[in-house]
């Protein structure tokens, strides 16, 4: 390595480069640990291990490295944007978006950093913030499509109705597809069916793209409607036209257990997951089918468990779990499921039906008997 510390950083950087490339053998990683260990004051050497730590998802590696450069060069925009990436890769939301945040108050600002912080602080809840750098993300040169576009899924999350449908329909572009989709949705939450039905027309006929989506939203919103003999129909006209569409399958097959015809639902789950076998959705649906309407119950306990393992946040799959364990009589095991679960998903009827089912088996008749009054006024016609 040269003496001189630019060009010896310059040829630190081309070397992390090379190393980086995906026929290096697994020891690159340990030669760039022990290069940048020799050159202690070398800020280029410690983002070079990042780098190849982070391609190679050696996550506490590359934070070490990362943060070891910002301690020689603090102000290093390059590096700061680096600890984002690793911060993001941990699942450490929070500290990414307070990073974005440190970036922008300095000054460092692009529509790409704008975009990312407003998605995260869209997950973390903060809608004020997001809703801040998406106006001004809007303002900027080609930005207005997208900003609008965040606007209107942010209004939408907040149930701001009029003003999401103001923003999708300000939509252009690329996007603008997307966004008459999403201006169906909206409609469908304000029970205008027809007008909703009439978006899923124009995107049918001018976003060819998007078509699968278009039939399946619109079987999906007759599904809502307690309409599932028109859904299936529906399902059944998307599929001639896109046969191999798992997600129309998937909703297709959901209708059939509503309709309790269990055994082409089976079929047709099962379908689904000779295409895609670790499909986790598929997976519950199908272990929930069979837990829950055949005896075949250990075996769908089974899929449930293999969803589970995928997704073990989401509050549908954790009550499949409950439910599973109270149908093999595990009633302890069920509740404790069925209760994380519930804190998860509090408004959802099934899952309340189901915490107050496993109660009363365990003699909680009291507490029971309260989760379904709950459930009930808010949704008295759940047929669970």
């Amino acid at each position: 390595l040269p003496a001189e510390p630019s060009e010896r950083d310059a040829l630190i950087g081309r070397l992390g480069s090379l190393l980086m490339q995906p026929d290096m053998p697994e020891e690159a990683l340990t030669l760039m640990q022990r290069l940048a260990a020799e050159q202690p004051d070398s800020a280029a050497a410690q983002l070079a291990l990042a780098r190849l730590a982070l391609s190679r998802e050696a996550l506490s590696v590359a934070r070490d490295a990362v943060e070891q450069a910002l301690v020689l060069r603090p102000d290093w925009v390059t590096a700061r944007l680096l600890r984002v990436d690793v911060l993001l890769m941990q699942e450490q939301s929070a500290l990414a978006l307070a990073a974005y945040r440190g970036l922008m108050e300095d000054d460092v600002s692009s529509s790409e950093i704008m975009t990312n912080a407003a998605m995260l602080a869209m997950q973390a809840g903060d809608l004020r913030y997001a809703r801040q750098l998406l106006r001004e993300l809007k303002e900027q040169p080609g930005q207005a499509d997208q900003a609008n576009f965040w606007l209107g899924q942010l209004a939408e999350q907040g149930a701001v109705w009029t003003e999401a449908l103001r923003y999708y329909r300000n939509v252009r572009g690329s996007l603008q597809g997307e966004a008459r989709l999403r201006v169906a949705w909206v409609l469908a939450r304000l029970e205008r069916f027809d007008e909703a039905y009439e978006e899923l027309s124009a995107v049918l006929s001018a976003h060819s793209e998007l078509a699968a989506n278009a039939w399946r939203s619109e079987g999906e919103m007759l599904r809502m409607q307690d309409k599932p003999g028109a859904a299936l129909q529906v399902f059944n006209a998307g599929l001639l036209a896109h046969p191999d569409d798992l997600n129309l399958r998937y909703s297709r097959a959901l209708v059939l257990v509503m309709l309790a015809a269990i055994e082409p639902a089976i079929e047709a789950l099962e379908e689904i997951l000779a295409v895609d076998p670790n499909n986790s959705a598929a997976l519950n649906a199908l272990g929930y089918t069979l837990v829950d309407q055949t005896d075949r119950i250990d075996e769908g306990a089974a899929m449930i468990q293999r969803a589970y393992e995928a997704a073990p946040e989401d509050p549908a799959i954790i009550d499949s779990m409950g439910w599973a364990a109270f149908r093999q009589g595990e009633f302890e095991r069920a509740l404790s499921y069925l209760e994380k679960a519930h804190a998860l998903a509090s408004d959802d009827p099934e899952i309340s039906a189901h915490l107050g089912e496993v109660l009363w088996v365990l003699g909680h008749r009291a507490k029971a008997r309260e989760i379904w009054e709950s459930v009930l006024s808010a949704h008295p016609d759940h047929p669970v």
